[in-house]
């Protein structure tokens, strides 16, 4: 359980998941138990200590009216799960989507749509180019003023780097819900 240790490659993970485990199994006042066998696998047992209360119900939030839209966007996520999940939210509610699988495909796609595009959706961390990149080669080479939203599973701190800061540009913290999406979407694309 100890944080950031990981038998992964170096750059296939941080390390934090059991240790993120046992914090929350701990601060619930339960325990774990680990077996493991080589060549077999391992097999963790939760515990929690029952609850002698009574159940509250739970409050359901009031159905919120999603924004729509007709703009084009294109959403740059080398995650093909996240990307799909996306893509169908967005299309579902009016947007026009084009997709690319990493950094380049993004410029590719950005250079035979500019004029149809009003909004890039990038994410911050891909293979070859990352988001930022494409959004410095995109301001700087292709001199575009269209607006940008980057999407990022890393924590707020971290991706608040100089450039983001500066240009005023959107972020949207993964994992996201549909109304988080659509939310911040409608945002970027009114700034």
């Amino acid at each position: 359980f100890e944080p950031f240790f990981t038998t992964k490659e170096v750059g296939s993970g941080t390390g934090l998941g059991l240790a993120v485990v046992y914090g929350i199994v701990r601060q619930h006042g339960g325990s774990i138990v680990a077996r493991s066998e080589p060549g077999k696998g391992s097999e963790f047992t939760l515990y929690f200590p029952r609850f002698e209360g009574v159940a509250r119900p739970v409050e359901v939030a009031p159905q919120v009216e999603l924004s729509r839209g007709s703009e084009t966007i294109l959403v740059a996520e080398d995650d093909r799960a996240v990307r799909e999940i996306a893509r169908r939210i967005l299309s579902n509610h009016g947007y026009r989507v084009l997709v690319a699988a990493d950094g380049c495909e993004a410029l590719e796609l950005f250079r035979s749509h500019r004029e149809e595009i009003d909004l890039l959706m990038l994410d911050m961390v891909m293979p070859t180019l990352g988001g930022r990149e494409v959004y410095e080669e995109i301001r700087n080479q292709e001199q575009s003023q269209v607006p940008f939203l980057f999407a990022t599973g890393y924590s707020a701190d971290g991706v608040h780097t100089n450039f983001v800061v500066e240009d005023r540009l959107q972020v949207l913290q993964k994992p996201y819900t549909p109304e988080t999406l659509l939310a911040k979407v409608r945002e970027a694309l009114s700034a």
